[in-house]
């Protein structure tokens, strides 16, 4: 084609998509896990995402600081290591920065590489968010509720364990881009210094 670029038709631009964020899905399933929080001996629900994360030779969970905060009391937070489908309470302290950056990481016990899971090595984590023009973005997810996009979340459409069942969590992956050409208008909790809007 001489080194012109060809255009894809919309349905093969959403065909590769669907190739990539099944790709993506499989790479990344093994440094990511749900979170769950239990307030009852037995019982626990769908709380947050969480991402494993190694600096030098210890382990941390990542997730964000609202999963922490909305914790109610008494209420304990797990996530899923593997090699089982038994969930792993935490009990060491969060260090924990508030909106708008809304981080919060704990130290796990290390484990193995032969189990399931793996941490991502802290010098693959990049000092700022700076994506190229039009890059795809890929996040993956392990929604607490059944509920479509805009239907309310509501205690029936919450995922728990119910009858002795173990928490079952799919991870939901997502493509999308950034938002060119847009600051923030009408969004106040929008800080561009910090924050940037996907599609």
């Amino acid at each position: 084609m001489n080194g012109v670029p060809r255009v894809m038709s919309v349905a093969e631009w959403s065909t590769h998509c669907a190739r990539v964020k099944d790709a993506m899905r499989e790479w990344v399933k093994r440094f990511v896990t749900p979170i769950s929080m239990s307030a009852e001996y037995g019982h626990g629900v769908s709380w947050g995402t969480g991402t494993y994360l190694k600096i030098a030779d210890r382990h941390l969970l990542l997730t964000n600081n609202h999963v922490i905060a909305d914790v109610p009391e008494g209420g304990c937070l797990a996530h899923l290591p593997g090699p089982t489908d038994d969930y792993v309470a935490v009990v060491r302290p969060w260090c924990r920065v508030p909106y708008p950056i809304d981080v919060a990481c704990t130290p796990i016990p290390s484990f193995s590489s032969a189990g399931m899971k793996g941490a991502v090595p802290y010098e693959l984590i990049e000092s700022e968010y700076a994506p190229e023009q039009d890059e795809v973005l890929f996040w993956i997810g392990f929604p607490g509720f059944t509920a479509d996009r805009h239907d309310a979340p509501t205690e029936a459409r919450q995922r728990m364990t119910r009858f002795g069942s173990s928490l079952d969590l799919p991870g939901l992956p997502m493509l999308s881009q950034v938002i060119r050409n847009w600051n923030g208008e009408d969004e106040k909790r929008f800080d561009p210094a910090v924050h940037v809007a996907v599609h």
